[in-house]
């Protein structure tokens, strides 16, 4: 049981981070800035942005995939990455400041959105978080270059919570979430490869299923392919559902 268990989190673990990841990389995809760059200017910005997070997450509370979450829905405001690597750090310290040792990927989704809206010049979302800021910042995030607007807000979040995200590193509850998100690292690896072995098991049952036995064997009556159906299903729930 407790191999079973350790599977279905290291499974979980994985698909969060795949989740986030994939996400991210479709979203930099639709950005004009990246898409000028080449066919595969969207992973190599997307590995980029991971690795940061990666850095982050080592000296922070705030785990990498839950940095990557908010970067991708402050992607979809169309910012170029040098924009997002710019105005990470503050995020995480924002997504610190607010939610603790506990921030989840939805949290981040949420202040990802917040501060994309303020790089469309809506101040009023970051004000509502009790932020504050002088009325010439607020000027040039309403009415400045995306990289006038990047480095204004970069400041504004670095006086309002800067340090926040380190800070609660170094407490010993902090110390205590950032091995674990270190921990959760490295056994998101052994879930890619267990997810790898689920995959291959899915290809060979699709493979070797007549075409006709695929529309019956979810139905009434023992086939062959629901035998092995049944045995994939078996093996899939042993290894992480």
């Amino acid at each position: 049981a407790g191999v079973v268990n350790f599977a279905n989190e290291a499974i979980a673990g994985f698909n969060a981070a795949e989740e986030a990841e994939t996400k991210l990389e479709a979203v930099l995809g639709n950005v004009p800035s990246i898409m000028s760059q080449g066919a595969d200017a969207a992973r190599r910005a997307k590995d980029e942005l991971v690795d940061l997070t990666d850095q982050m997450e080592e000296n922070g509370v705030v785990a990498g995939d839950v940095s990557v979450a908010g970067l991708q829905q402050l992607a979809t405001f169309q910012l170029s990455q040098k924009t997002l690597e710019k105005l990470a750090p503050g995020m995480a310290d924002l997504i610190a400041q607010q939610k603790g040792l506990n921030a989840t990927q939805s949290d981040a989704v949420s202040i990802g959105n917040m501060i994309g809206k303020v790089m469309n010049g809506q101040t009023s979302a970051l004000s509502r978080a009790g932020i504050i800021m002088s009325d010439y910042q607020e000027q040039i995030l309403k009415t400045g270059t995306e990289e006038q607007k990047a480095a204004t807000l970069a400041d504004v979040l670095a006086q309002n919570v800067g340090g926040v995200n380190k800070a609660l590193a170094e407490t010993d509850a902090g110390k205590v979430a950032v091995a674990q998100n270190l921990i959760g690292r490295a056994t998101d690896l052994i879930g890619e490869k267990l997810m790898n072995i689920k995959g291959q098991l899915a290809d060979l049952l699709i493979q070797h299923m007549p075409h006709e036995e695929r529309h019956t064997v979810f139905q009434p009556g023992e086939t062959s392919s629901r035998c092995v159906y049944g045995g994939f299903i078996g093996i899939s729930e042993h290894l992480g559902g």
